[in-house]
């Protein structure tokens, strides 16, 4: 007698690999473990802190009026991310404040009828939110903060290329700031020589 049993495929088994591949009736619990799967994976693989180094290094700095806050905005193709990070509130126990980090990355077109790049960004109707990722600093303590997500894509791809360039950045900073740092150890230790 044959027995035959049917095989049970479990969402892990079926996870897409993009929003591509994201039938439109999957349901709201399988698309929370989805998106907390994808956030896992750019996790394991550093993409929320190499997107937010690229943007720091090689974005520019843009601070709105009135209200002062800076953001850095970095953009390739049609891959627009902006960073910020900003004092939150002091802690007096610790003698430090918690920090914010956030980074936003974006694809499609800005609205150019905006006034400033932030808001042509942001309020664009022709742009899509693909990630969205916080930190929160506290001393030398980085813990990530609730509701990250990385929607996997082709856009990542601007980040991979211009991450050379960043590394580049950060190694010429170091050594500008050991060097700094050099000429101003011997100025003090030279200081008495003429004496």
């Amino acid at each position: 007698m044959l027995t035959i049993t049917p095989t049970v495929t479990t969402l892990a088994q079926r996870m897409p690999g993009s929003p591509a591949q994201i039938q439109p009736s999957t349901s709201l619990a399988d698309l929370r473990a989805i998106r907390a799967s994808w956030a896992q994976s750019a996790r394991d693989l550093g993409y929320p802190e190499m997107a937010y180094k690229v943007t720091t290094w090689l974005g520019r700095e843009i601070v709105l009026r009135p209200s002062g806050r800076a953001f850095k905005v970095w953009s390739s193709g049609n891959v627009f991310a902006l960073v910020r990070e900003y004092s939150e509130q002091y802690i007096p126990s610790l003698s430090t404040s918690l920090i914010i980090r956030s980074l936003a990355v974006f694809t499609g077109s800005p609205d150019t009828r905006r006034a400033n790049l932030i808001d042509q960004i942001v309020l664009s109707d022709n742009l899509f939110k693909v990630a969205y990722w916080r930190w929160q600093i506290v001393g030398n303590e980085i813990v990530e903060m609730e509701d990250n997500y990385f929607l996997p894509g082709r856009w990542f791809n601007a980040f991979l290329c211009a991450e050379i360039e960043a590394d580049g950045f950060i190694r010429q900073a170091r050594s500008e700031q050991i060097e700094n740092e050099r000429l101003t150890l011997l100025a003090e230790m030279l200081a008495g020589q003429a004496v």
